[in-house]
């Protein structure tokens, strides 16, 4: 009888802490379940920029719509933003590439006719070499919008007259050249590709590498303002070269800071070849911060100042250091070849007798 009497007891007693656990448990597993229901809150990353670095740099702020007659370059710390095309303008999708054109293009008897699937999928491999020579995954998409001529994209976009192409954080702008290949300049839809194709998969970067890079890949040599460079010896900054974008650049200013910044990329490229670019570029991508992303150039090559980015560029091209004896070249005419492919221009004092492929003129 008192066995019993004990295990009914227990019963009870295991009961009542039965009951007391559910009771105590029962706000966690609603808690817990109500966790599971909700939808998780978005993450947000927020690059946090120190007062010091704002007053050292020109970050231009977020616009609605582009202009470019105050920011030249779009600027690369800033997320790409959506195109917008004119109303007015036809437009063919072809390889995720969509191209855009004025219908009122005026074509003259000797001009071939603009054929906008052929340059939608030459802009596709153009992005693919983009992405081969900086190392990272292919835009998967990008718009391309021609004017009917050079004047008609500065009015809408409201370019200086030295602009001639623009990538403006959302599409490539361009003029139509009836003349050329496909209908435009294949040089500087190389070089706004490249901007687009750096924008999207690398984002901040510095003015020198942003537009040195695309001034490499479109193969453009500024070989007068590198000549001039070398025959004044006038000191540069490198550091101005450091924001993301410039703030209303005259032509004459933008001529040597492009030639600066192409012979910062060449310095790269001369020493370590094209795989030290896409160093910089993974060195970009990793920057915990846009001062650390625009820092590139101390981070890439510590200690390498403006003199010896032009030193090497003079023992490059004219095969001479810095020196007596490169002044008194280039105070002369010179004959330059491969003036396609900045990397290997080369350059020298006129000779009793000159090549086909070389070009002699005085810079």
């Amino acid at each position: 009888m008192r066995a019993r009497w004990l295990i009914v007891v227990g019963l009870f007693v295991g009961a009542l802490v039965w009951l007391w656990r559910s009771a105590r448990d029962a706000p966690v597993a609603a808690e817990r379940s109500d966790a599971r229901r909700a939808p998780a809150a978005p993450l947000r990353r927020t690059a946090l920029v120190p007062e010091a670095a704002k007053a050292r740099l020109v970050l231009p702020p977020r616009q609605s719509t582009f202009d470019a007659s105050s920011y030249h370059t779009a600027d690369p710390c800033t997320a790409p933003s959506e195109p917008v095309i004119p109303s007015t303008f036809e437009t063919i999708t072809s390889a995720n590439i969509t191209v855009a054109w004025d219908p009122a293009e005026v074509v003259g008897p000797y001009d071939a006719p603009f054929r906008p699937v052929a340059l939608a999928f030459t802009v596709a491999g153009v992005l693919e070499e983009a992405a081969q020579l900086t190392g990272t995954d292919r835009r998967e998409t990008l718009t391309v919008i021609v004017d009917a001529s050079l004047e008609d994209f500065q009015t809408r976009n409201k370019t200086p007259t030295w602009v001639t192409g623009l990538y403006d954080g959302a599409a490539v702008h361009l003029a139509a050249k009836p003349n050329a290949d496909l209908g435009v300049v294949m040089s500087t839809l190389r070089h706004e590709v490249m901007h687009a194709q750096m924008h999207a998969t690398i984002g901040c970067t510095p003015f020198w590498f942003n537009e040195g890079m695309a001034t490499y890949f479109a193969g453009a040599t500024p070989t007068r303002e590198w000549v001039m460079m070398m025959r004044t010896g006038e000191p540069f900054d490198m550091t101005a070269l450091g924001a993301p974008a410039i703030l209303d650049v005259k032509a004459e200013d933008a001529s040597r800071m492009y030639a600066v910044s192409l012979a910062m990329v060449l310095y790269i490229v001369h020493h370590a070849g094209e795989v030290g670019l896409r160093e910089a570029v993974r060195l970009a991508q990793s920057a915990e911060s846009i001062p650390a992303a625009l820092d590139l150039w101390n981070r890439t090559r510590p200690n390498v100042d403006y003199r010896a980015v032009l030193d090497s560029l003079a023992q490059k091209v004219f095969e001479l250091p810095l020196g007596p004896e490169l002044d008194a070249i280039v105070r002369g005419p010179v004959c330059c070849h491969n003036l396609r492919t900045p990397a290997d221009l080369a350059c020298r004092a006129p000779a009793a007798e000159t090549t086909r492929r070389e070009i002699c003129r005085r810079y």
